[in-house]
């Protein structure tokens, strides 16, 4: 579509956000510059930016718009990246650890902290605590519980 814009000359390029038009703050600069120079209007919907009305391309719309551009841009390859991570198989998120719950009570019943606990076991307290709550309470004991680490 750029392509297209420069070389017809004038007339106005229309889109929903700059997001969709650039993939950085710098491209989306140079690209506004060389429009400027060929007489191209750009209307970007989302930012509120017209620069083919006067007052239309203000200094103001056109920084806000840089910054939520780069916002967008990252979200859309994180979301990219996440998409092709799945497609493949990877695992996303933290890696599972497992807590061996009925060691975790015995030692607790000895009179060791929860601290204390998690160091000798080399869990973190937090997921500790978490899978000591998910174990469920008397009578319901599993032998491992698979948390996100903390």
């Amino acid at each position: 579509m750029l392509s297209e814009a420069r070389q017809g000359g004038g007339g106005t390029v229309v889109a929903t956000s700059l997001a969709t038009l650039f993939v950085s703050q710098r491209e989306a600069i140079l690209v506004l510059r060389d429009f400027a120079v060929r007489g191209i209007g750009l209307v970007a919907q989302a930012e509120g930016i017209d620069s083919t009305v006067p007052g239309g391309c203000d200094l103001g719309p056109l920084m806000g718009g840089l910054v939520t551009l780069d916002r967008a841009a990252l979200r859309e390859r994180i979301a990219l990246g996440l998409a092709e991570a799945r497609r493949q198989g990877k695992p996303i998120g933290r890696k599972r650890v497992d807590v061996p719950v009925v060691q975790a009570r015995e030692l607790l019943s000895q009179g060791h902290s929860l601290r204390e606990t998690g160091r000798r076991l080399g869990i973190a307290v937090a997921t500790l605590h978490r899978a000591l709550q998910v174990g469920g309470g008397a009578g319901q004991a599993q032998p491992t519980v698979a948390l996100e680490a903390a």
